[in-house]
Parts: structure tokens; C-alpha cells; sequence
């Protein structure tokens, strides 16, 4: 996995969980053409409602492709985690990756299995996904992004 400046179909977000017994340090979303076009609606939506100051938040029902949580593998203490976040990443939350032909299935999940996944966009069109575990209470989230920053590629 490489990160790049050009919009590619995938990005590398930071994650987290509540768990106490959990991990989870990143996801990967995949940016089809059909969720770019759902986004762009939803921003329009925005413009009918942006100067009611009511208005906090927006929750979706996420598509299951459009959102994978992994977690860092070590096996070692003094090894290095697979994928390296810090190498990738550096101090940045999210960043538009390149993935090789098969790379996502080498990553490593939580452990809990997700129930679902919601999409949450804010008035400022922050967004972020949240999913919760199947047989607890766990949750699992993202760092936020802005949405026009993933429409427009930057």
C-alpha cells in the first residue's frame, strides 16, 4: 500500500474502537463511482438545510463495500506493523492510497465481527463511519473527513 496525492478508489483513514479488548488502528474506504455520486447528492441536500442552525448531523445505512476496519499486525514486539500507519501516513489522518491486487485481504480485522455501519455527515460536511460489533457493544470509528476534499481529490 502506497500513499499518493492522486484520487485512487481507496483511502487510508485512521480508526479506533471503544473496546477494551479490541484493536482496531485503520480502515479503508472505497470510493466508487456510484458513492461519489451518492455524496455529491447528499452535499446538495446541505444546501437546503445549511442555515438552519438545528441542523447537526446525518446518519446513513453504509453499503458494506464502502468501509472495512482493520487493525496493524505485529507479531513481534521489535517488528514493524503491517501495514506501516507511521510510514504511510506520517501525521496525516486519512490519505488517498494505491493497493496492489489482493493487498486488502492480507490485512488484519478486529476480532468482533460488525453488526453494521453508519455514515455520519455533519453541517460542515464532515463525515466519518461508525460500525458496532455484532455480539457486543463495541463500537469502531473513523477519523473524520471532509467530504468535498474526497469529491473534489485533494
Amino acid at each position: 500500500m502506497k500513499a499518493t496525492d492522486k484520487p485512487t478508489q481507496h483511502i487510508l483513514v485512521r480508526a479506533y474502537t471503544d473496546s477494551e479488548s479490541d484493536i482496531c488502528t485503520f480502515a479503508i474506504i472505497t470510493i466508487s463511482d456510484t458513492w461519489k455520486e451518492q455524496q455529491i447528492k447528499t452535499i446538495s441536500a446541505f444546501n437546503n438545510v445549511k442555515d438552519n442552525n438545528n441542523f447537526l448531523l446525518m446518519n446513513f445505512t453504509a453499503k458494506e463495500e464502502s468501509v472495512n476496519f482493520y487493525r496493524e499486525r505485529i507479531l513481534n514486539l521489535d517488528e514493524t506493523p503491517t501495514p506501516n500507519l507511521k510510514k504511510i501516513l506520517g501525521k496525516r489522518y486519512w490519505s488517498f492510497v494505491e493497493l496492489k491486487k489482493g493487498e486488502k485481504e492480507k490485512f488484519s480485522s478486529p476480532e468482533n465481527t460488525m453488526s453494521y455501519c453508519i455514515m455520519k455527515i455533519d453541517s460542515y460536511g464532515n463525515f466519518h463511519y461508525m460500525a458496532t460489533a455484532k455480539n457486543s457493544t463495541d463500537k469502531y470509528y473513523t477519523t473524520e473527513i471532509q467530504l468535498t476534499d474526497i469529491i473534489k481529490g485533494k
